[in-house]
């Protein structure tokens, strides 16, 4: 039984096949876990996406970090989206401040295979800014199916195709998510955390000639 993960919560989840495959759902967090969970999330400076091993997790969130990364989830996921990703490597990314240029519509790369996001925020009183969406179509983010908020324990998952567009309305600060990606090989994993860690480092050359 898992400690810190709710795998009910992705057996319940609400499944849609259009425009795409995809699920969201609420509860993924253990309530007796969310405050030690929260207590240990990363108190990351740099805005956007990291990756596990840019950060160093600890407490609750290392054990959460663990179970993500389990099989009973991948098996979790694979029912849900119908597409087996058991034995597919991932990627963990983590955000706790959002940039605003973060959001625009995408179905990500043909890499990816699938992925899953979990939300940390107690409370959303940006409303609709920052909020997940299924989109139809590339030129309009307003033009969508659904709108996950992004509260602590919500997940929204997809399989990726060239119609899985999703995307956000502009946001700036604070929104703590966690990003779990299925990937089509181990040369990709890698490719994708050399390319993560070279747009952090030149981010920070950027802050640190502005501030020069």
């Amino acid at each position: 039984m898992s400690s810190y993960l709710n795998l009910e919560a992705i057996a319940s989840a609400k499944i849609s096949t259009e425009p795409y495959r995809f699920f969201q759902g609420e509860g993924f967090l253990r309530s007796d876990q969310i405050d030690a969970i929260e207590r240990d999330y990363p108190k990351l400076k740099n805005a956007g996406f990291l990756t596990l091993q840019e950060i160093q997790p600890e407490g609750a969130f290392a054990g959460f970090m663990d179970e993500l990364q389990g099989p009973e989830l991948s098996a979790a996921v694979s029912e849900a989206l119908q597409f087996d990703l058991t034995k597919r490597p991932k990627l963990i990314t983590i955000m706790r401040v959002c940039p605003k240029r973060a959001g625009r519509v995408h179905t990500d790369g043909k890499a990816k295979l699938a992925t899953m996001l979990t939300y940390f925020n107690r409370t959303w009183p940006a409303g609709h800014d920052g909020a997940i969406r299924v989109v139809r179509r590339e030129d309009d983010v307003n033009d969508y199916v659904v709108e996950v908020p992004p509260l602590m324990g919500n997940v929204f998952g997809f399989l990726r195709s060239d119609s899985s567009w999703h995307g956000h309305l502009p946001y700036e600060g604070e929104r703590r998510v966690v990003q779990l990606t299925w990937l089509e090989s181990e040369e990709a994993v890698e490719r994708k955390k050399r390319n993560n860690a070279l747009a952090q480092a030149l981010k920070s050359l950027g802050l640190r000639k502005s501030a020069a």
